[in-house]
C-alpha cells in the first residue's frame, strides 16, 4: 500500500469520525437534562481529539508519499 492509499483510508476515517461526533453534538443540543448531555459533550470532545490525531497522521503519510516521489528519481540515477 502507498502512502498515498494510506492517507486516503485515514482521512475516510477521520471524515466519519467526524460525521459521529457531529451527531453526539446534535443530540447533546437538544437534551436539557445535564447529566445526559455532559457525557455526550464530552465524547464530542473525545472524537474531535481523535479526528485531529487522524487529520496529522494524514499529513505524515502524504509527506513520506511526497517524500519517497523525491527519491524515486534520485534512485533510478544510481
Amino acid at each position: 500500500m502507498s502512502y498515498w492509499n494510506l492517507s486516503n483510508k485515514i482521512e475516510s476515517i477521520s471524515y466519519r469520525i467526524e460525521s459521529i461526533k457531529s451527531i453526539i453534538e446534535l443530540v447533546a443540543e437538544n437534551i436539557s437534562d445535564n447529566a445526559y448531555s455532559s457525557p455526550l459533550w464530552g465524547c464530542a470532545e473525545m472524537l474531535e481529539i481523535y479526528t485531529k490525531q487522524l487529520e496529522d497522521l494524514s499529513a505524515e503519510a502524504m509527506e513520506f508519499n511526497k517524500i519517497e516521489k523525491e527519491d524515486l528519481p534520485k534512485k533510478g540515477k544510481k
